[in-house]
């Protein structure tokens, strides 16, 4: 909360190239100066060539510390003037953006009506915005997710489909739909495309501990692509009875093994099923593969 315009070299950090510029809520809201550095860096990028997108991640708590709802819909506008990718949901779009709530009642979480609703009276208000994104999440318990994705994109909408998700660790799933979908969009994809690689990162993210990903772009190409007939169907229960792993990044240096190993041992105890997929590129690997089917297969 200690940055303030002017702490960045901006045409310096810019001088080798610069292909997209983002940043969030969450930042803005720490301090009355950090939205200043928000400002400065993507004009300074929007100059240099780049894309701007903001990631609205309305947090109340955090608004009410820096000057309360009027402050941040002030602030977020003066922000969002420089955006050309908005990134939120329909409670982001009205408390960040100050927008009233949609018309059109949504029949599910999962149900796109409500956002796309809400569409034209953001790009009234922010005509500059030339694509609005966002995930859907259904929570049916905790570690049962049902999980999609939608993006308005030059006056098209697209929805991705609907996977059940097996989740180990939520967060992050929203910063993983993000990230992949600018990949998309950087890659030259169409934005189909686009959402639909932002929406097989973010629920490959939720399958792995913590906030940082642990999938290749060719795991997420793959997802994206061929998506398990049995992802699109809701499991008979809330507690699933076999479990695929299919080639899980072992490796020594950041602890996954011993957590992945707990896991399985956790699952064995409840007598669940468990199937791992791992193709050895390593001695240790085979060494882990045959702990593994010993001890917890």
């Amino acid at each position: 909360g200690l940055l303030k315009a002017g702490d960045f070299d901006w045409k310096a950090m810019f001088a080798g190239g610069v292909r997209w510029f983002h940043s969030g809520g969450i930042f803005a809201a720490l301090s009355p100066t950090t939205p200043e550095v928000i400002i400065e860096g993507m004009k300074a990028a929007k100059a240099a060539g780049a894309v701007c997108s903001f990631d609205l991640n309305f947090r109340e708590k955090l608004w009410k510390i820096s000057g309360g709802a009027d402050r941040a819909v002030e602030t977020v506008a003066r922000i969002v003037e420089n955006v050309d990718v908005l990134v939120g949901n329909e409670e982001d779009l009205q408390k960040g953006l100050g927008i009233p709530g949609p018309e059109v009642a949504a029949k599910s979480k999962l149900d796109p009506s409500a956002f796309f609703g809400m569409i034209d009276q953001v790009v009234k208000k922010h005509p500059k915005v030339k694509i609005v994104a966002t995930t859907l999440r259904e929570v049916h318990s905790t570690n049962r997710h049902s999980w999609s994705a939608v993006a308005w994109i030059d006056g098209k909408t697209h929805v991705a489909p609907t996977a059940e998700l097996d989740v180990l660790d939520r967060v992050g799933g929203g910063d993983g739909f993000a990230s992949g979908f600018f990949y998309g969009l950087l890659a030259g994809e169409e934005p189909e495309e686009a959402v639909k690689l932002g929406w097989a990162h973010g629920a490959l993210l939720t399958t792995f501990p913590g906030d940082t990903t642990m999938a290749t772009v060719e795991q997420v190409r793959a997802f994206a692509k061929r998506v398990p007939s049995f992802l699109l169907d809701r499991a008979a229960t809330e507690a699933p009875s076999v479990h695929l792993f299919d080639e899980p990044q072992f490796s020594p240096q950041d602890g996954y093994i011993g957590f992945m190993l707990d896991f399985f041992r956790k699952l064995r105890a409840e007598g669940r099923l468990v199937f791992v997929c791992l193709h050895p590129t390593a001695t240790y690997h085979l060494e882990i593969l045959n702990e593994i089917a010993e001890r917890f297969l």
